[in-house]
């Protein structure tokens, strides 16, 4: 093959293993055909990507609703875990009624078109997005969180700058909150580099 001619790969789609018999995805775990991928499995011979780790929230994740925050994080690969309760958004135009769950819980976001990004047909808010919506969230800032958000920002082109943008413009609750964390944050990355 010659180098200036490059050549494009299209992944197949990953099987919908949550739409297997429970039985059949039990002894698959059990025969190590299918491993724990977050709350779901994964086949063993996919690989760990983006992709993959959104393909199995499909139980959860539908075409109305948008993986944010924490679970976020974890599809774009900054997390170990995709966090408990599963947090998602509906997507602009969708009022969905989701049943009150102990896995899920369902934010009310203003999304624009530059927050979401669509991997492997499901949608995720963008690595900026999700930095912006971790740094808002009320309640203690988890060491996941704050490591989420460490290297979701060394991922970021412009980092910094771009982040600290989008604290000053929007008024959101916890502005103030998201801005000491988003200082904690950025002076423990410039001091690491």
């Amino acid at each position: 093959m010659r180098d200036d001619v490059q050549q494009v790969v299209r992944l197949q789609a990953p099987p919908r293993y949550e739409q297997w018999p429970v039985a059949l995805r039990s002894a698959m775990q059990l025969r190590g055909a299918l491993v724990a991928c977050g709350p779901g499995v994964r086949g063993v011979a996919w690989p760990d990507s983006q992709s993959i780790r959104l393909a199995s929230l499909r139980p959860w994740l539908t075409e109305q609703l948008i993986a944010t925050q924490l679970t976020a994080a974890w599809g774009w690969g900054a997390a170990r875990h995709p966090g408990r309760p599963l947090a998602f958004a509906s997507l602009a135009g969708h009022r969905l009624k989701l049943p009150p769950s102990a896995m899920v819980r369902r934010y009310e976001l203003r999304l624009k078109p530059d927050d979401v990004v669509r991997i492997g047909g499901l949608q995720v808010t963008s690595r900026l997005r999700t930095i912006v919506d971790l740094l808002h969230r009320p309640g203690e800032f988890t060491c996941a969180e704050r490591t989420a958000c460490q290297l979701l920002m060394c991922r970021l082109p412009g980092r910094a700058v771009r982040v600290r943008q989008q604290l000053e413009t929007p008024r959101r609750p916890h502005s103030r909150l998201a801005r000491s964390r988003f200082v904690a944050i950025h002076d423990s990355t410039e001091t690491a580099e």
